[in-house]
């Protein structure tokens, strides 16, 4: 680490120690304040609401620690892929901010269940590992075996938003062979809607979180049928917001606690050695620095990274700066800078 970068850190903080107003680190962590919602993007920065900070919109707890998460992959089924390409769904218990990736792709998570973007695998014989994460690194692992084969695929379901925010716009295609005629195709979209005809196939929008299968059969001229499948996930950004406050609270509350350990775990793990430094520069002084480092105001979220607003208001006053986040390699949001 660069001495200019601990020094602006520890300046930052000794700034909130001497001149800001002191702000609660309760177990419950305010989560986005109703005069700042998170689904606006400030052209020009933070921008003050004319009325002050207002309550917030919701409050979350920190993620409870030392709970050993568990995991089972639903889908693909053990044995022969219809393909090379391959989504991984299944399900996982665990508290806040719990992660999942199965062979290094971070899975997005919907509830207690998740779910991977599509990934290839080499043809021949493989094992697909999930493996569930929390926030203070307990780990659970499950396997299978699958045979892959690219020469297996025969028709091909296209998607342009395998995940997206509620109401998730999706839109489909058929990928068939040029020797095929094709004389009908079905498409149950997972929600209950269908459609039938010969395309193109019409866009559909889930409007409920949830992971749902999306499944295609194609006939051909000779009535031969082949079905295909593909997983849409869609993202409550009420529920996203929730996770990514939880780890902020889990980063207020081992401060407060001066569990320097512990608070580093809100952090990735390239940025963990500056701000061990910070915070134990800071001494006795952590559990003060907790209580005001701010509220989470607002900010934009994205799938895998956020980019949030921590807001103080003192004498009628508004100070912002940001807050970034990002999903790590384990697929647990972590704080990527602030």
């Amino acid at each position: 680490m660069e001495r200019h970068d601990a020094r602006r850190l520890i300046g930052m903080f000794a700034f909130l120690l001497v001149f800001c107003g002191t702000f609660s680190a309760h177990a419950q962590e305010a989560c986005g304040l109703q005069t700042a919602t998170f689904d606006i993007i400030f052209k020009y920065g933070f921008e003050t609401p004319a009325a002050g900070l207002g309550p917030p919109l919701s409050t979350v707890s920190p993620p409870t620690l030392g709970v050993t998460p568990t995991i089972t992959i639903t889908t693909p089924a053990a044995g022969a892929l219809p393909g090379n390409a391959v989504q991984v769904t299944g399900t996982f218990t665990g508290p806040a901010d719990t992660g999942v990736s199965v062979n290094g792709v971070a899975a997005q998570i919907v509830g207690s269940q998740f779910s991977t973007p599509q990934f290839v695998l080499l043809d021949g014989s493989n094992t697909l590992t999930a493996t569930a994460t929390t926030i203070d690194g307990l780990t659970a692992s499950t396997s299978i075996a699958v045979t892959a084969s690219a020469a297996g695929a025969v028709v091909a379901l296209v998607t342009d938003a395998q995940t997206g925010y509620t109401p998730t716009l999706a839109g489909f295609s058929a990928s068939t062979p040029s020797s095929m005629t094709v004389t009908n195709l079905a498409l149950a979209y997972g929600d209950g809607a269908t459609y039938t005809g010969l395309g193109p196939i019409p866009k559909h929008s889930y409007t409920t979180a949830g992971i749902y299968q999306a499944v295609l059969t194609v006939t051909d001229n000779a009535s031969h049928t082949y079905t295909v499948a593909r997983t849409i996930t869609a993202v409550s950004v009420v529920a996203q917001r929730q996770t990514l406050c939880a780890v902020y609270a889990h980063l207020r509350s081992r401060m407060a606690a001066s569990d320097v350990p512990g608070a580093l775990q809100a952090f990735h793990k390239k940025h963990q050695q500056k701000y061990r430094t910070l915070f134990n520069a800071l001494g006795v002084n952590l559990p003060t620095a907790a209580t005001r480092l701010g509220t989470i105001g607002n900010g934009t979220l994205g799938l895998t990274n956020a980019e949030l607003f921590l807001v103080q208001e003192q004498s009628g006053q508004v100070n912002a700066y940001p807050l970034h986040l990002a999903i790590d390699g384990s697929g647990v949001w972590r704080i990527d800078a602030m």
